[in-house]
C-alpha cells in the first residue's frame, strides 16, 4: 500500500495551516483580534450583500457558459448547485470539493467529460477578468516592482493553463485523453458572440464585487485602502486562494495580506484581520445552501437537473 496520496492530502491540508501559524507568529496577533473585535458593522453588511452578488453572479456565469456548450442548466437550478458549491469549496479540504460536486452531480445529465469541462471553463473565465483587474491596477500609482512581479507570476500561470486547456489534447497518453474537448469547447464558446458579451458583464460583475468585499472588509478593520492600491494587493490576495490546499483560502490568503498590505503602506496584521473577515463573511454568504441540504429533493428538483 502506498502512502503517497496521504501524505500529499495531508501536506496540502497542512501547508496553509502552517503558512498561518507562521503569519500569526510575525504579527501581533492581539492587534489583529482586536480589529477584528472591533469591526464596523455597516461594512461588513455591505460586504455580505457582495458575496451574495457573487455567489448569484457566478451561477449565472456558469449557467451561460454551459448553455453556449450545448447543455441546459435552468437558472434555479444553477444558483442551488453554486450555493452548495460555495459552501463546500470553504468547508471542504482542497477549496475544489464543490466545484468536484458540480462536476459528480452534472454528470448524470451530461456526462463526466461535458460537466468538467463546463465547470472549469466557467472558473478559469473568471480567473482571466481578475488577471485583467490586475493588469489594470498596475497603471495606478500604488503600484510598486514588488507588486509587479507577483502580478506577472500569476499572469504567467493563468496563460501556461489556458495554453494547456487549448492544446492539452495533443498530449500523449492520458494526460491527452483528460484535457480532449476543452479547446473544443473553447472555441465554440469564442464563437458564441451573444454569450461571450453575457460572460464579460458577468465576470466584471463577479470579480467587482469579489473586490468591493474584502475592501469593505478592509474598512471595517479601520484600514482606508485608496483604489489604487486596492487594484493590486486584493485581487493577488484573492489570486492565493486559487491554490488547492486548506480549508477555502484559509491561511494562504492571510499569508499574502501579510505580506501585501504593508507594499501599500498599511499594518501587515490589518491585512491578516480583513483576510479574516472576508473569509467569515463569505462562509456566512453561503449558508444558505444549509437549507438546499435539508430539504427533500421534489421530482421537479430532480427533472430540473437533467
Amino acid at each position: 500500500m502506498s502512502y503517497r496520496p496521504l501524505l500529499l492530502r495531508l501536506g496540502r491540508m497542512l501547508l496553509p495551516l502552517g503558512v498561518l501559524a507562521v503569519v500569526l507568529s510575525l504579527i501581533d496577533p492581539g492587534a489583529a483580534l482586536s480589529r477584528i473585535a472591533s469591526a464596523r458593522i455597516w461594512p461588513l453588511l455591505g460586504a455580505l450583500a457582495l458575496a451574495q452578488l457573487v455567489i448569484l453572479g457566478s451561477a449565472w456565469r456558469w449557467q451561460v457558459t454551459v448553455q453556449a456548450l450545448g447543455q441546459a442548466l435552468p437558472r434555479r437550478h444553477a444558483v442551488g448547485e453554486y450555493y452548495l458549491a460555495s459552501l463546500f469549496n470553504i468547508v471542504l479540504p482542497g477549496g475544489v470539493g464543490g466545484d468536484a460536486l458540480r462536476v459528480w452531480r452534472g454528470r448524470l445529465a451530461h456526462g463526466t467529460g461535458p460537466a468538467l469541462r463546463g465547470v472549469m471553463i466557467e472558473r478559469f473565465s473568471g480567473q482571466v477578468m481578475l488577471a485583467l483587474v490586475l493588469l489594470a491596477g498596475l497603471g495606478g500609482s500604488g503600484a510598486r516592482d514588488d507588486s509587479v512581479g507577483l502580478v506577472a507570476v500569476f499572469v504567467a500561470g493563468l496563460a501556461c493553463l489556458g495554453a494547456l486547456l487549448v492544446f492539452g489534447a495533443r498530449l500523449p497518453g492520458s494526460p491527452g485523453r483528460a484535457l480532449a474537448g476543452f479547446g473544443v469547447d473553447l472555441r465554440r464558446l469564442a464563437r458564441a458572440g451573444r454569450a461571450m458579451g453575457q460572460l464579460l458583464a458577468l465576470n466584471l460583475i463577479v470579480v467587482a464585487a469579489l473586490i468591493g468585499s474584502f475592501w469593505l472588509c478592509t474598512r471595517a478593520v479601520g484600514t482606508e485602502m485608496p483604489l489604487s492600491a486596492a487594484l493590486i494587493v486584493i485581487p493577488l490576495c484573492l489570486a492565493a486562494m486559487l491554490v488547492p490546499a486548506g480549508l477555502g483560502g484559509l491561511g494562504l490568503r492571510e499569508g499574502a495580506a501579510a505580506a501585501l498590505w504593508p507594499l501599500a503602506g498599511f499594518a501587515a496584521d490589518a491585512g491578516v484581520a480583513a483576510s479574516l473577515l472576508f473569509g467569515l463573511v463569505h462562509l456566512v454568504a453561503a449558508l444558505p445552501a444549509l437549507y438546499l441540504l435539508a430539504r427533500p429533493h421534489s421530482g421537479a428538483d430532480r427533472r430540473a437537473a437533467r
